[in-house]
């Protein structure tokens, strides 16, 4: 028999209610003897009931029914009830072994890689204990490279660095430090270049490619192989800089062509080629003329497309900037620009009588619209004195179809590489010589055109004009190009002004004649004289 409900229910018929008649026992319990700590059992005596005994104090009980297993079901053993109250711990343990292992397996990958971007280094550590160990805790779905916080958490999954530790930075230090000894029993050496190689065409982004050199050459050797990786570095370069802003990779440039000056070891001319054309994005035109003049120590010059390109960037900085505008190079410290620029043209500096590496060297080696760009520059600086002195320089740079090149066509092969540079003199050339009315008519060509480009780029060109101190030269060329530099100080707010739209023709046959003059003083007095004929509306 089963008793039904429970056991505080009774198992004899309900009395009916009680009458109005006291009870009064006479004897009751003391309160001493209710003690919350001693088991019944210690004050009771208990007895085993048997079965038929139960079932006679069952007998004739509305509360007590038969067993039955359809409705009361089976009893469960006690195996079955411990494994449900250890199965949540069980899943527990489970997913702690999973993530253990994929830490694990994530730790031994990167350790094993003497190439892997995700290399513990000191800057990393020490990132984690000035930084906020909040922000990478937790995982994500979608990494930004480009985020700090998304960094770092790259490098503590690829590391095995287990999530659950990452809200306190001395623990993820103490990992990181661990980590870190592993890794340092593979390191890159030289002889490894191969596998390098692959690792840089592996790369998709900035910020993985710059950990991954800054890592290599943290040791003698692994200077050594990025120096005999330099082809595959450019190569990975030039990919990336098309998404890079170059502000990004020009103090990493910087700072691997120093790591590897400090070890001694050679640099390619192909990645000072790379420093000085980012140098010439970021406006950064000093630094720029450096890398020039370490590409001219050895024994290189610019080969015409590279020379097209740098020409270009220094005609695009001179560009009118908006006044909302604060990504032009000239918008910060103009007249320091300026400067920059003509020493990159002419190689000459404030004050300094020693000739710098310029562009000028490289163009004369180069027929065509080289130096027509050239002299655009010089001209939107109004550097005219300098001009005059380029007028007598008796090179071939100025034949060659000036026309033909107007239009976009030189005479050498556009190969992008940088070529050694000629021996014997600087500029000499081994075309033909061109007749010497034909050579007049190109460089009038080349002038005309520059002046005018000059005139439609700058409004307030006209204000250059009509200065007192236009016509005055020294027929010396290093003095000549002090004054102009004194003059580019001068009006450096009116060259970096807006557009002109007004249309200036600019003759051949005046230009010629204008800068043939026997002497300086005549030549920019009768330039002056002409430019404000044409410049200055004849209604003003």
């Amino acid at each position: 028999m089963q008793r039904l409900g429970g056991a505080w229910r009774p198992h004899i018929p309900v009395l009916p209610p009680p009458s109005k008649i006291r009870v009064r026992f006479k004897h009751q319990r003391p309160w001493s003897l209710k003690t919350k700590d001693t088991p019944l059992r210690s004050n009771y005596r208990i007895f085993e009931a048997s079965t038929l005994v139960l079932d006679l104090d069952a007998e004739d009980s509305p509360y007590v029914r038969p067993y039955d297993t359809h409705v009361d079901g089976v009893p469960k053993s006690i195996s079955q009830y411990r494994f449900r109250m250890r199965q949540p711990m069980s899943k527990r343990v489970a997913k702690f072994e999973k993530l253990s292992t994929e830490c694990d397996e994530y730790a031994k990958l990167t350790a094993s890689d003497k190439f892997s971007p995700w290399r513990i280094s000191d800057h990393d550590i020490l990132s984690i204990a000035l930084g906020d160990s909040k922000r990478v805790q937790h995982s994500w779905t979608n990494p930004d490279p480009h985020r700090h916080s998304d960094v770092t958490s790259s490098i503590l999954k690829w590391n095995g660095i287990p999530r659950h530790v990452r809200n306190n930075s001395s623990t993820i230090i103490a990992y990181m430090r661990r980590r870190q000894q592993l890794s340092h029993r593979l390191q890159p050496d030289v002889g490894d270049e191969e596998s390098l190689n692959e690792a840089l065409r592996a790369l998709n982004n900035f910020p993985t490619f710059k950990r991954l050199i800054v890592n290599v050459v943290q040791t003698p050797q692994g200077c050594q192989l990025v120096s005999n990786c330099s082809e595959s570095l450019v190569q990975a370069y030039e990919y990336l800089a098309r998404e890079t802003p170059p502000t990004q990779m020009l103090p990493f440039l910087n700072n691997l062509i120093i790591n590897l000056d400090s070890q001694g070891i050679p640099i390619s001319t192909s990645v000072l080629w790379c420093a000085y054309l980012t140098s010439l994005r970021c406006g950064v035109f000093s630094m720029a003329q450096k890398y020039l003049k370490r590409i001219h120590d050895n024994n290189h010059l610019l080969d015409s497309t590279q020379i097209s390109s740098s020409l270009k960037i220094l005609e695009m900085s001179m560009a009118p900037y908006n006044l909302g505008d604060t990504k032009t190079p000239l918008r910060v410290n103009t007249v320091h620009q300026l400067l920059a620029i003509y020493s990159l043209l002419t190689g000459r500096i404030l004050g300094e009588n020693i000739l710098h590496p310029s562009l000028y060297e490289a163009v004369l080696n180069y027929s065509g619209f080289n130096m027509v760009t050239h002299l655009t520059c010089l001209a939107r600086l109004g550097a005219f004195r300098t001009m005059w002195h380029l007028w007598r320089t008796e090179h071939q740079c100025f034949s060659d179809d000036f026309s033909s090149a107007h239009k976009g066509v030189t005479s050498e092969p556009n190969t992008g590489d940088i070529t050694e540079k000629p021996s014997g003199t600087v500029g000499a050339s081994d075309t033909e010589a061109v007749p010497d009315d034909m050579l007049n008519i190109s460089k009038a060509r080349a002038f005309a055109h520059a002046i005018q480009a000059a005139i439609g780029s700058d409004s307030r060109f006209v204000e250059l004009v009509p200065t007192p101190d236009f016509a005055r030269a020294t027929g010396q060329y290093n003095e000549d190009c002090q004054l102009d530099i004194e003059a580019i100080i001068r009006s450096a707010d009116i060259v970096s002004t807006g557009g002109n739209d007004q249309s200036s023709v600019v003759g051949d046959e005046e230009i010629s004649e204008i800068f043939s003059k026997g002497s300086i003083q005549e030549s920019l007095l009768a330039l002056q004289s002409y430019l404000s004929h044409i410049a200055i509306p004849e209604s003003g």
